[in-house]
Protein backbone atom coordinates (compact mmCIF):
# COMPACT_ATOMS: atom_id res chain seq x y z
CA UNK A 1 0.00 0.00 0.00
CA UNK A 2 1.54 3.05 -0.92
CA UNK A 3 2.19 6.00 1.98
CA UNK A 4 -0.54 8.05 0.57
CA UNK A 5 -3.15 5.14 1.55
CA UNK A 6 -2.53 5.33 5.72
CA UNK A 7 -5.43 5.24 7.48
CA UNK A 8 -7.21 8.18 10.31
CA UNK A 9 -5.61 6.30 13.14
CA UNK A 10 -1.86 5.65 11.57
CA UNK A 11 -2.10 9.45 11.31
CA UNK A 12 -2.87 9.28 15.22
CA UNK A 13 -0.02 7.03 15.74
CA UNK A 14 2.88 9.04 13.77
CA UNK A 15 1.84 12.39 16.43
CA UNK A 16 3.66 11.12 19.62
CA UNK A 17 6.91 11.40 18.32
CA UNK A 18 6.40 14.77 17.07
CA UNK A 19 6.68 17.65 19.02
CA UNK A 20 3.56 20.15 19.62
CA UNK A 21 3.26 24.00 20.49
CA UNK A 22 2.80 24.12 24.24
CA UNK A 23 -0.73 24.79 25.78
CA UNK A 24 -1.70 26.03 28.47
CA UNK A 25 -2.33 23.52 32.03
CA UNK A 26 -5.68 22.72 33.01
CA UNK A 27 -7.56 24.82 34.20
CA UNK A 28 -10.18 23.30 36.73
CA UNK A 29 -13.20 25.90 36.92
CA UNK A 30 -16.23 24.28 37.22
CA UNK A 31 -18.55 22.79 39.88
CA UNK A 32 -20.78 20.00 40.10
CA UNK A 33 -18.70 17.11 38.29
CA UNK A 34 -17.04 19.18 35.79
CA UNK A 35 -13.37 20.47 34.67
CA UNK A 36 -12.44 22.20 31.86
CA UNK A 37 -8.86 22.73 29.89
CA UNK A 38 -7.88 24.82 27.20
CA UNK A 39 -5.03 26.37 25.35
CA UNK A 40 -4.00 28.40 22.08
CA UNK A 41 -1.89 27.81 19.44
CA UNK A 42 -0.04 30.06 16.82
CA UNK A 43 0.32 28.88 13.75
CA UNK A 44 2.99 29.06 11.17
CA UNK A 45 4.39 27.28 8.10
CA UNK A 46 4.54 27.13 4.54
CA UNK A 47 4.66 24.92 1.48
CA UNK A 48 6.81 21.89 0.71
CA UNK A 49 6.73 19.26 -1.75
CA UNK A 50 6.64 15.43 -1.08
CA UNK A 51 7.96 13.24 -3.70
CA UNK A 52 6.27 9.82 -2.90
CA UNK A 53 8.12 8.06 -6.25
CA UNK A 54 8.69 8.93 -9.95
CA UNK A 55 4.95 8.93 -10.96
CA UNK A 56 3.60 10.42 -7.68
CA UNK A 57 4.37 13.82 -6.40
CA UNK A 58 2.60 16.97 -4.51
CA UNK A 59 2.66 20.08 -3.08
CA UNK A 60 1.08 20.36 0.76
CA UNK A 61 1.29 23.13 3.24
CA UNK A 62 2.91 22.09 6.01
CA UNK A 63 2.47 23.46 9.61
CA UNK A 64 5.16 23.56 11.78
CA UNK A 65 4.65 20.84 14.83
CA UNK A 66 1.80 18.90 12.90
CA UNK A 67 1.16 15.92 10.88
CA UNK A 68 0.25 15.57 7.28
CA UNK A 69 -3.24 14.42 7.61
CA UNK A 70 -4.20 11.25 4.49
CA UNK A 71 -7.55 10.18 3.82
CA UNK A 72 -7.81 7.88 0.70
CA UNK A 73 -9.22 9.83 -2.18
CA UNK A 74 -8.68 13.39 -0.59
CA UNK A 75 -5.63 15.98 -0.64
CA UNK A 76 -3.06 15.66 2.10
CA UNK A 77 -3.75 18.16 4.45
CA UNK A 78 -1.95 20.00 7.31
CA UNK A 79 -3.60 19.25 10.94
CA UNK A 80 -2.86 19.31 14.87
CA UNK A 81 -2.68 17.02 16.97
CA UNK A 82 -3.03 17.39 20.43
CA UNK A 83 -2.66 14.53 23.10
CA UNK A 84 -5.53 14.19 26.21
CA UNK A 85 -5.23 12.12 29.13
CA UNK A 86 -8.63 12.66 31.32
CA UNK A 87 -9.50 11.61 34.39
CA UNK A 88 -13.32 11.28 32.80
CA UNK A 89 -15.39 11.35 29.60
CA UNK A 90 -15.21 14.42 27.25
CA UNK A 91 -18.57 16.07 27.64
CA UNK A 92 -18.01 19.22 25.42
CA UNK A 93 -15.66 20.72 22.82
CA UNK A 94 -15.10 24.11 21.95
CA UNK A 95 -12.84 25.50 18.69
CA UNK A 96 -12.22 28.93 17.57
CA UNK A 97 -9.75 30.13 14.70
CA UNK A 98 -8.59 33.43 14.07
CA UNK A 99 -6.56 35.65 11.66
CA UNK A 100 -7.76 33.91 8.58
CA UNK A 101 -5.31 34.27 5.48
CA UNK A 102 -5.83 33.43 2.00
CA UNK A 103 -3.58 32.14 -0.69
CA UNK A 104 -3.72 30.64 -4.18
CA UNK A 105 -2.89 26.97 -4.52
CA UNK A 106 0.20 25.89 -6.58
CA UNK A 107 -0.16 23.06 -9.39
CA UNK A 108 -0.59 19.72 -7.42
CA UNK A 109 -1.40 21.03 -4.35
CA UNK A 110 -4.60 19.25 -4.45
CA UNK A 111 -4.17 15.91 -5.83
CA UNK A 112 -6.36 13.27 -4.18
CA UNK A 113 -3.88 10.81 -2.26
CA UNK A 114 -5.08 7.10 -4.23
CA UNK A 115 -7.93 4.97 -2.85
CA UNK A 116 -6.01 1.69 -1.21
CA UNK A 117 -6.55 -1.48 -3.21
CA UNK A 118 -7.67 -3.77 -0.56
CA UNK A 119 -8.47 -3.38 3.25
CA UNK A 120 -10.01 -6.11 5.29
CA UNK A 121 -12.53 -2.96 6.30
CA UNK A 122 -13.55 -1.48 3.20
CA UNK A 123 -12.58 2.69 3.54
CA UNK A 124 -13.97 4.29 1.47
CA UNK A 125 -13.02 7.25 -0.16
CA UNK A 126 -13.29 10.92 1.01
CA UNK A 127 -16.25 13.28 -0.52
CA UNK A 128 -14.80 16.01 -2.26
CA UNK A 129 -18.42 18.33 -3.05
CA UNK A 130 -17.10 21.13 -5.70
CA UNK A 131 -17.50 24.54 -3.94
CA UNK A 132 -16.99 23.04 -0.24
CA UNK A 133 -14.14 23.09 2.03
CA UNK A 134 -12.19 21.07 2.71
CA UNK A 135 -11.95 19.21 5.68
CA UNK A 136 -15.98 20.49 6.78
CA UNK A 137 -14.92 19.51 10.22
CA UNK A 138 -13.60 22.41 12.44
CA UNK A 139 -11.76 18.99 14.53
CA UNK A 140 -11.80 15.24 15.07
CA UNK A 141 -12.17 14.17 18.56
CA UNK A 142 -10.63 10.55 18.52
CA UNK A 143 -11.06 8.05 21.90
CA UNK A 144 -8.00 6.01 22.00
CA UNK A 145 -8.91 4.05 25.20
CA UNK A 146 -7.77 3.77 28.17
CA UNK A 147 -4.22 3.75 30.22
CA UNK A 148 -3.92 3.20 34.07
CA UNK A 149 -1.79 4.11 37.15
CA UNK A 150 -2.50 2.01 40.17
CA UNK A 151 -5.89 1.69 40.68
CA UNK A 152 -6.63 4.93 38.52
CA UNK A 153 -8.05 4.78 35.15
CA UNK A 154 -7.61 7.99 33.09
CA UNK A 155 -8.77 8.37 29.26
CA UNK A 156 -6.76 8.89 26.08
CA UNK A 157 -8.19 11.42 23.11
CA UNK A 158 -6.68 12.92 20.54
CA UNK A 159 -7.95 16.05 19.47
CA UNK A 160 -7.05 16.69 15.86
CA UNK A 161 -7.17 20.51 14.59
CA UNK A 162 -7.55 21.77 11.07
CA UNK A 163 -5.79 25.28 11.09
CA UNK A 164 -5.68 24.73 7.12
CA UNK A 165 -8.88 24.68 5.05
CA UNK A 166 -9.00 24.06 0.99
CA UNK A 167 -10.91 25.96 -0.99
CA UNK A 168 -11.91 23.88 -3.63
CA UNK A 169 -14.31 25.84 -5.90
CA UNK A 170 -11.61 28.99 -5.74
CA UNK A 171 -8.57 26.87 -5.84
CA UNK A 172 -6.94 29.01 -2.85
CA UNK A 173 -5.85 28.02 0.63
CA UNK A 174 -7.09 29.26 4.22
CA UNK A 175 -4.45 29.55 6.90
CA UNK A 176 -5.59 30.37 10.49
CA UNK A 177 -2.70 32.17 13.00
CA UNK A 178 -4.24 31.12 15.79
CA UNK A 179 -6.43 28.27 17.24
CA UNK A 180 -8.03 28.06 20.92
CA UNK A 181 -10.08 25.44 22.17
CA UNK A 182 -11.58 24.89 25.35
CA UNK A 183 -12.17 20.36 26.73
CA UNK A 184 -14.80 20.25 29.32
CA UNK A 185 -15.21 16.74 31.27
CA UNK A 186 -16.08 14.84 33.78
CA UNK A 187 -14.23 14.83 37.33
CA UNK A 188 -12.65 11.04 37.02
CA UNK A 189 -13.88 8.88 40.14
CA UNK A 190 -12.44 7.92 43.11
CA UNK A 191 -10.01 5.24 43.50
CA UNK A 192 -12.15 1.69 44.54
CA UNK A 193 -11.52 1.14 48.62
CA UNK A 194 -9.33 -1.62 49.70
CA UNK A 195 -11.20 -4.75 50.58
CA UNK A 196 -10.62 -4.33 53.84
CA UNK A 197 -12.67 -0.99 54.13
CA UNK A 198 -15.21 -1.64 51.82
CA UNK A 199 -19.50 -3.07 52.63
CA UNK A 200 -21.69 -4.99 51.27
CA UNK A 201 -23.67 -2.90 49.10
CA UNK A 202 -27.35 -4.24 50.69
CA UNK A 203 -25.41 -3.24 54.02
CA UNK A 204 -25.17 0.25 53.10
CA UNK A 205 -28.16 0.97 50.97
CA UNK A 206 -30.25 -0.81 54.19
CA UNK A 207 -28.22 1.88 56.58
CA UNK A 208 -29.40 4.83 54.46
CA UNK A 209 -32.67 3.44 53.06
CA UNK A 210 -33.78 1.16 55.79
CA UNK A 211 -37.86 1.46 54.88
CA UNK A 212 -37.08 0.66 51.18
CA UNK A 213 -36.71 -3.15 50.12
CA UNK A 214 -33.14 -3.68 48.69
CA UNK A 215 -33.88 -2.75 44.75
CA UNK A 216 -35.81 0.71 45.59
CA UNK A 217 -33.00 1.33 48.05
CA UNK A 218 -30.40 1.25 45.35
CA UNK A 219 -32.59 3.17 43.12
CA UNK A 220 -32.50 5.62 45.55
CA UNK A 221 -29.25 6.26 45.47
CA UNK A 222 -28.56 6.39 42.27
CA UNK A 223 -31.48 9.39 41.78
CA UNK A 224 -29.27 11.00 44.56
CA UNK A 225 -25.79 10.14 42.69
CA UNK A 226 -27.28 11.89 39.77
CA UNK A 227 -28.34 14.86 40.94
CA UNK A 228 -25.41 15.47 43.08
CA UNK A 229 -23.33 15.04 39.74
CA UNK A 230 -25.08 15.36 36.72
CA UNK A 231 -22.39 14.20 34.64
CA UNK A 232 -22.68 10.65 36.08
CA UNK A 233 -23.87 8.08 33.57
CA UNK A 234 -22.61 4.77 34.10
CA UNK A 235 -23.36 2.34 36.26
CA UNK A 236 -21.68 -1.29 36.31
CA UNK A 237 -23.39 -3.48 39.29
CA UNK A 238 -20.95 -5.55 40.43
CA UNK A 239 -22.26 -9.35 41.72
CA UNK A 240 -24.79 -11.15 41.38
CA UNK A 241 -28.52 -11.22 41.94
CA UNK A 242 -28.59 -12.16 45.42
CA UNK A 243 -25.64 -9.92 46.15
CA UNK A 244 -26.46 -6.75 44.42
CA UNK A 245 -29.94 -6.73 44.15
CA UNK A 246 -32.42 -6.71 41.07
CA UNK A 247 -35.83 -5.77 40.54
CA UNK A 248 -38.19 -8.36 39.15
CA UNK A 249 -40.86 -6.57 37.84
CA UNK A 250 -44.37 -8.49 36.50
CA UNK A 251 -44.83 -10.86 33.32
CA UNK A 252 -47.90 -9.77 31.77
CA UNK A 253 -47.71 -12.71 29.70
CA UNK A 254 -45.56 -15.99 30.93
CA UNK A 255 -44.95 -18.54 28.98
CA UNK A 256 -46.33 -21.32 30.80
CA UNK A 257 -43.65 -23.84 31.82
CA UNK A 258 -40.80 -21.55 31.30
CA UNK A 259 -41.45 -18.70 32.81
CA UNK A 260 -42.04 -18.42 36.42
CA UNK A 261 -44.04 -15.05 36.28
CA UNK A 262 -41.33 -12.51 36.65
CA UNK A 263 -38.15 -10.67 34.97
CA UNK A 264 -35.30 -9.27 36.43
CA UNK A 265 -34.90 -5.72 34.91
CA UNK A 266 -31.62 -4.02 35.68
CA UNK A 267 -33.38 -0.98 33.22
CA UNK A 268 -35.43 -0.15 36.66
CA UNK A 269 -32.36 1.20 37.52
CA UNK A 270 -31.69 3.51 34.71
CA UNK A 271 -35.07 5.02 34.51
CA UNK A 272 -34.74 7.45 37.29
CA UNK A 273 -38.21 9.79 36.59
CA UNK A 274 -40.58 6.24 37.52
CA UNK A 275 -40.45 3.97 40.47
CA UNK A 276 -42.68 1.56 37.77
CA UNK A 277 -45.39 1.75 39.95
CA UNK A 278 -48.16 4.24 38.87
CA UNK A 279 -50.76 3.12 40.59
CA UNK A 280 -49.15 2.19 44.13
CA UNK A 281 -50.41 -1.14 43.92
CA UNK A 282 -47.06 -2.59 44.86
CA UNK A 283 -46.82 -4.75 42.00
CA UNK A 284 -43.85 -3.45 39.40
CA UNK A 285 -43.88 -3.12 35.66
CA UNK A 286 -47.40 -3.72 35.07
CA UNK A 287 -48.22 -2.26 31.64
CA UNK A 288 -49.17 1.22 31.67
CA UNK A 289 -47.69 1.38 35.10
CA UNK A 290 -44.32 2.05 34.13
CA UNK A 291 -44.53 5.99 33.42
CA UNK A 292 -40.71 6.04 32.08
CA UNK A 293 -39.08 4.12 29.67
CA UNK A 294 -36.20 6.01 28.69
CA UNK A 295 -33.11 5.29 30.45
CA UNK A 296 -31.26 8.39 32.35
CA UNK A 297 -28.10 6.22 33.28
CA UNK A 298 -26.17 3.36 30.95
CA UNK A 299 -26.21 0.82 33.91
CA UNK A 300 -24.89 -3.20 33.25
CA UNK A 301 -23.81 -5.57 35.16
CA UNK A 302 -21.20 -8.37 36.20
CA UNK A 303 -22.52 -11.26 38.19
CA UNK A 304 -19.23 -11.98 39.57
CA UNK A 305 -19.55 -12.73 43.80
CA UNK A 306 -16.07 -14.20 44.15
CA UNK A 307 -12.88 -11.58 44.75
CA UNK A 308 -10.66 -13.40 43.03
CA UNK A 309 -12.25 -13.62 39.86
CA UNK A 310 -13.33 -9.97 39.87
CA UNK A 311 -9.72 -8.99 40.33
CA UNK A 312 -8.93 -11.36 37.92
CA UNK A 313 -12.03 -10.05 35.33
CA UNK A 314 -10.74 -6.32 35.94
CA UNK A 315 -6.62 -7.39 34.82
CA UNK A 316 -8.89 -9.14 31.71
CA UNK A 317 -10.71 -5.66 30.92
CA UNK A 318 -7.46 -3.17 31.22
CA UNK A 319 -5.90 -5.53 29.33
CA UNK A 320 -8.05 -5.63 26.66
CA UNK A 321 -8.43 -1.68 26.51
CA UNK A 322 -4.10 -1.34 26.75
CA UNK A 323 -2.60 -4.45 24.97
CA UNK A 324 -5.66 -5.95 22.00
CA UNK A 325 -4.39 -8.97 20.10
CA UNK A 326 -3.25 -7.49 16.88
CA UNK A 327 -4.65 -8.64 13.69
CA UNK A 328 -8.26 -8.91 11.39
CA UNK A 329 -10.17 -10.49 14.21
CA UNK A 330 -12.46 -6.96 15.09
CA UNK A 331 -13.48 -7.30 11.42
CA UNK A 332 -15.12 -10.40 11.40
CA UNK A 333 -19.21 -11.27 12.49
CA UNK A 334 -19.94 -14.87 13.02
CA UNK A 335 -23.32 -15.48 12.22
CA UNK A 336 -24.85 -18.31 14.17
CA UNK A 337 -28.43 -19.61 12.16
CA UNK A 338 -30.22 -23.17 13.34
CA UNK A 339 -33.74 -24.17 12.17
CA UNK A 340 -36.07 -22.64 14.39
CA UNK A 341 -39.54 -23.57 13.50
CA UNK A 342 -39.18 -23.74 9.52
CA UNK A 343 -36.07 -25.00 7.38
CA UNK A 344 -33.62 -22.29 7.02
CA UNK A 345 -35.24 -19.75 8.97
CA UNK A 346 -32.35 -19.29 11.34
CA UNK A 347 -30.23 -18.85 8.40
CA UNK A 348 -32.26 -16.38 6.47
CA UNK A 349 -32.75 -13.89 9.58
CA UNK A 350 -28.97 -13.86 9.84
CA UNK A 351 -28.52 -13.01 6.03
CA UNK A 352 -31.11 -10.41 6.64
CA UNK A 353 -29.24 -8.85 9.47
CA UNK A 354 -25.62 -8.77 7.78
CA UNK A 355 -27.73 -7.29 4.13
CA UNK A 356 -29.55 -4.69 6.16
CA UNK A 357 -26.58 -3.42 8.52
CA UNK A 358 -23.27 -5.79 9.67
CA UNK A 359 -22.36 -6.17 6.44
CA UNK A 360 -21.73 -1.97 7.07
CA UNK A 361 -19.89 -2.28 10.10
CA UNK A 362 -17.58 -5.87 9.53
CA UNK A 363 -15.83 -7.07 6.52
CA UNK A 364 -16.35 -10.54 6.88
CA UNK A 365 -18.72 -12.96 7.21
CA UNK A 366 -18.26 -15.79 9.23
CA UNK A 367 -21.68 -18.40 8.33
CA UNK A 368 -22.52 -21.00 10.34
CA UNK A 369 -25.97 -22.40 9.46
CA UNK A 370 -27.59 -25.80 10.52
CA UNK A 371 -26.81 -28.11 7.41
CA UNK A 372 -23.78 -25.84 6.62
CA UNK A 373 -20.72 -26.10 8.65
CA UNK A 374 -22.89 -25.69 12.20
CA UNK A 375 -21.05 -27.56 14.90
CA UNK A 376 -19.76 -26.74 18.82
CA UNK A 377 -16.47 -27.48 17.64
CA UNK A 378 -16.89 -25.02 14.88
CA UNK A 379 -18.63 -22.19 16.98
CA UNK A 380 -15.75 -22.71 19.29
CA UNK A 381 -12.89 -22.50 16.66
CA UNK A 382 -13.99 -19.44 15.49
CA UNK A 383 -14.31 -17.83 18.87
CA UNK A 384 -10.76 -18.69 19.70
CA UNK A 385 -9.31 -17.57 16.45
CA UNK A 386 -10.83 -14.28 17.16
CA UNK A 387 -13.99 -12.23 16.00
CA UNK A 388 -15.86 -9.39 16.77
CA UNK A 389 -19.21 -10.30 17.39
CA UNK A 390 -21.37 -12.90 17.34
CA UNK A 391 -25.00 -13.15 16.00
CA UNK A 392 -27.26 -16.42 17.30
CA UNK A 393 -30.50 -17.20 16.07
CA UNK A 394 -32.58 -20.17 17.33
CA UNK A 395 -34.32 -21.87 20.47
CA UNK A 396 -32.37 -21.16 23.58
CA UNK A 397 -32.46 -22.43 27.65
CA UNK A 398 -30.94 -21.04 30.40
CA UNK A 399 -27.58 -22.37 29.75
CA UNK A 400 -27.89 -23.41 26.26
CA UNK A 401 -28.17 -22.34 22.70
CA UNK A 402 -30.48 -25.15 20.40
CA UNK A 403 -30.31 -26.12 17.20
CA UNK A 404 -32.44 -29.02 15.33
CA UNK A 405 -35.97 -27.00 16.17
CA UNK A 406 -35.02 -26.95 20.04
CA UNK A 407 -34.76 -30.49 20.18
CA UNK A 408 -30.61 -30.47 19.98
CA UNK A 409 -28.26 -27.88 21.55
CA UNK A 410 -25.10 -26.64 19.76
CA UNK A 411 -23.36 -24.33 22.56
CA UNK A 412 -23.64 -24.34 26.65
CA UNK A 413 -22.37 -22.58 29.60
CA UNK A 414 -19.24 -25.01 29.82
CA UNK A 415 -18.20 -24.21 26.08
CA UNK A 416 -18.53 -20.69 26.73
CA UNK A 417 -16.43 -21.07 30.16
CA UNK A 418 -14.18 -22.70 28.52
CA UNK A 419 -13.04 -20.54 25.63
CA UNK A 420 -9.80 -18.93 25.61
CA UNK A 421 -9.89 -16.04 23.41
CA UNK A 422 -8.06 -13.63 25.70
CA UNK A 423 -7.86 -9.94 24.44
CA UNK A 424 -10.17 -11.01 21.31
CA UNK A 425 -13.38 -11.20 23.12
CA UNK A 426 -16.45 -10.12 20.94
CA UNK A 427 -19.70 -8.80 21.54
CA UNK A 428 -23.03 -11.80 21.51
CA UNK A 429 -26.17 -10.64 20.24
CA UNK A 430 -28.84 -13.58 20.73
CA UNK A 431 -32.64 -13.77 19.49
CA UNK A 432 -33.61 -17.09 21.68
CA UNK A 433 -34.90 -17.30 24.96
CA UNK A 434 -33.70 -17.88 28.14
CA UNK A 435 -30.47 -17.47 27.91
CA UNK A 436 -29.72 -14.76 30.66
CA UNK A 437 -31.83 -15.85 33.43
CA UNK A 438 -29.34 -14.93 36.10
CA UNK A 439 -31.50 -13.96 38.48
CA UNK A 440 -33.26 -16.83 40.86
CA UNK A 441 -33.15 -19.97 38.68
CA UNK A 442 -35.32 -21.35 41.32
CA UNK A 443 -38.81 -20.58 39.36
CA UNK A 444 -37.59 -22.11 36.22
CA UNK A 445 -38.91 -25.60 35.67
CA UNK A 446 -36.66 -26.49 32.55
CA UNK A 447 -33.72 -27.34 34.73
CA UNK A 448 -31.24 -26.40 37.46
CA UNK A 449 -28.31 -24.40 37.09
CA UNK A 450 -25.97 -21.68 38.35
CA UNK A 451 -24.73 -19.73 35.55
CA UNK A 452 -26.83 -19.05 32.52
CA UNK A 453 -24.72 -19.13 29.05
CA UNK A 454 -24.91 -15.10 29.08
CA UNK A 455 -22.98 -15.12 32.32
CA UNK A 456 -20.74 -17.85 31.39
CA UNK A 457 -19.64 -15.60 28.09
CA UNK A 458 -19.15 -12.24 30.27
CA UNK A 459 -17.69 -13.95 33.25
CA UNK A 460 -14.89 -15.62 31.38
CA UNK A 461 -11.69 -14.31 33.08
CA UNK A 462 -9.48 -16.18 30.00
CA UNK A 463 -11.86 -14.91 27.30
CA UNK A 464 -15.70 -15.02 26.65
CA UNK A 465 -16.86 -11.77 25.42
CA UNK A 466 -17.37 -8.24 25.61
CA UNK A 467 -20.92 -8.20 26.05
CA UNK A 468 -24.04 -10.18 25.74
CA UNK A 469 -27.50 -9.29 24.52
CA UNK A 470 -30.27 -11.39 25.08
CA UNK A 471 -33.79 -12.60 26.93
CA UNK A 472 -33.91 -13.36 30.42
CA UNK A 473 -37.08 -15.08 30.21
CA UNK A 474 -38.75 -16.20 26.72
CA UNK A 475 -38.25 -14.34 23.76
CA UNK A 476 -40.83 -14.06 20.73
CA UNK A 477 -40.25 -13.09 17.12
CA UNK A 478 -41.36 -12.90 13.72
CA UNK A 479 -38.15 -13.80 11.17
CA UNK A 480 -37.55 -13.24 8.17
CA UNK A 481 -39.90 -10.29 8.01
CA UNK A 482 -39.59 -6.27 8.31
CA UNK A 483 -42.47 -6.90 10.62
CA UNK A 484 -40.50 -6.77 13.92
CA UNK A 485 -41.60 -4.32 16.72
CA UNK A 486 -42.74 -4.99 19.38
CA UNK A 487 -41.24 -8.63 18.51
CA UNK A 488 -37.72 -9.20 20.50
CA UNK A 489 -36.07 -9.70 17.17
CA UNK A 490 -36.55 -6.10 17.27
CA UNK A 491 -33.97 -5.75 19.70
CA UNK A 492 -31.70 -7.64 17.90
CA UNK A 493 -32.50 -5.47 14.66
CA UNK A 494 -32.17 -1.89 16.78
CA UNK A 495 -28.55 -3.71 18.10
CA UNK A 496 -27.24 -4.45 14.97
CA UNK A 497 -28.65 -0.96 13.79
CA UNK A 498 -26.80 1.15 16.77
CA UNK A 499 -23.08 -0.77 15.43
CA UNK A 500 -23.57 0.74 12.37
CA UNK A 501 -23.45 4.01 14.12
CA UNK A 502 -20.84 3.34 16.55
CA UNK A 503 -18.46 1.59 13.99
CA UNK A 504 -18.95 3.56 10.90
CA UNK A 505 -16.75 6.44 12.13
CA UNK A 506 -13.75 3.77 12.17
CA UNK A 507 -13.97 2.03 9.32
CA UNK A 508 -10.99 3.07 8.50
CA UNK A 509 -9.08 2.01 11.30
CA UNK A 510 -7.05 -1.19 11.76
CA UNK A 511 -7.03 -4.20 13.72
CA UNK A 512 -8.49 -3.66 17.11
CA UNK A 513 -8.10 0.10 16.98
CA UNK A 514 -11.62 -0.44 15.12
CA UNK A 515 -13.41 -1.94 18.43
CA UNK A 516 -12.30 0.29 21.13
CA UNK A 517 -11.59 3.91 19.27
CA UNK A 518 -14.25 5.97 18.66
CA UNK A 519 -14.54 9.14 16.70
CA UNK A 520 -16.12 12.56 17.24
CA UNK A 521 -16.90 15.34 14.45
CA UNK A 522 -18.11 18.81 14.83
CA UNK A 523 -17.44 22.18 13.34
CA UNK A 524 -18.73 25.96 14.11
CA UNK A 525 -17.99 25.61 17.84
CA UNK A 526 -17.08 29.21 19.17
CA UNK A 527 -15.50 29.72 22.90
Amino acid sequence: MAPGAGTLFAALILLFNIPLTATSPPARDLDRGYESLWGEMYISGGWTTLHISPDFTFTYYRVDGGVIWYVPGAPPIPALVIPLELEGDIVDVEVRYSGETSSTLPDGAIRPLPEPTSHFLRPRAASLEVGGRYPKEDYILASLGYSHRGENRYHAYALVLFPVRYDLQKGTLKTHVKVSYRITFNKGLSPLLPAPTAHPPEDVLHTVYPSQSPPLALKSFLIWARGEYPGFRYVLLAGDWDKVPVMRVIDSNPYPGYDDGYIPSDTFYACLDSDWDEDNDGIYGEMGDLGDIIPDLVVTRLAINDESRWRAKIEQIKGYETTPSVGSWPAKALLIGANTHNAGDGEAQSEYLWDKYLSDVYGTKVPLYEGKGLSRSAISSNIEQGVGMINFVDHGGPTVWCDNYGMGVVYSNSDASARRNLHMEPVVSTLACLTTWFDDPSGCSAQNFDDCIGEAFTENVNGGSTGYVGSSRTSVGVLGTNSYLPYDNGLQEDFARALTRIRKPQQHSPGPLSRWSGLRRGSGSRL
